[in-house]
């Protein structure tokens, strides 16, 4: 199994301008709209339950195999050999023009993609507007 990714923090804001040094810089100028730390614990430990609105792709894309892990206040993303798609994780969130601030933790080879989606838009794949990638 290959590690992807721990992701320690996830700050999603709405914020005019888009970009900041810090989570206090953006609250400033605008309106935090979702926040997890991931500090809770999953009712099974067999099982994903990543809750607080998380959703993955393990069902369809990895035969219902657990890819995502949350412990010590962080969500561990490993992809199973039976994946036949890199690890997915959705939480939706409506905003215009905004900022998102994480914190992660890469191994060698692993990589980190942050896309954001509009489902309803047809004129691109899959409705991927953009995306930032980390890869060490």
């Amino acid at each position: 199994m290959k590690r992807i990714f721990s992701l320690f923090g996830l700050f999603l804001m709405v914020a005019f301008p888009a970009f900041a040094d810090d989570l206090a810089t953006v609250e400033k100028s605008g309106t935090l709209l979702f926040s997890d730390t991931f500090e809770r614990d999953e009712p099974t430990s067999d099982q994903e339950t990543i809750g607080e609105g998380w959703t993955s792709n393990s069902a369809w894309r990895a035969k219902g195999k657990k890819q995502v892990d949350l412990k010590d206040g962080a969500m561990h993303v490993t992809r199973v050999p039976e994946a036949d798609h890199g690890v997915a994780i959705f939480h939706d969130v409506a905003f215009q023009d905004g900022a998102v601030q994480l914190r992660f933790q890469l191994g060698e080879g692993d990589d980190l993609g942050v896309d954001f989606v509009d489902r309803e838009l047809k004129t691109v794949h899959a409705g991927h507007l953009c995306m930032g990638r980390v890869t060490l």
